[in-house]
């Protein structure tokens, strides 16, 4: 898990942690703390790291899905835009279905 300011921002899995990790700052995706679950059997990680996503709609996860909806979840909206760098209410007026 990646968090800002207390917040799940990204849920995924990675063997390679800090090579992960640095993709995410090249991604300029900033993060101040990270969280992790280990011990979780291989066939069994992937529906995990799905439910966490389903469960927590964090704002990366949904970005890379969201096709205009986070303006529906508007403190994810807030949360996402920081992240890229844009205006808070930037990407509100948004209509369903336009990226």
């Amino acid at each position: 898990f990646l968090l800002l300011h207390g917040r799940i921002c990204y849920v995924g899995q990675s063997h390679f942690i800090s090579d992960r990790l640095e993709q995410h700052e090249k991604e300029r995706r900033p993060f101040d703390s990270v969280s992790m679950i280990v011990g979780i059997p291989k066939w069994a990680q992937d529906e995990i790291e799905h439910a966490y996503i389903r469960a927590w709609e964090p704002p990366w996860n949904v970005e890379g899905r969201r096709s205009g909806y986070l303006h529906d979840m508007p403190d994810y909206q807030e949360l996402a835009n920081a992240l890229d760098g844009l205006p808070a209410s930037q990407g509100a007026e948004r209509k369903p279905g336009v990226p």
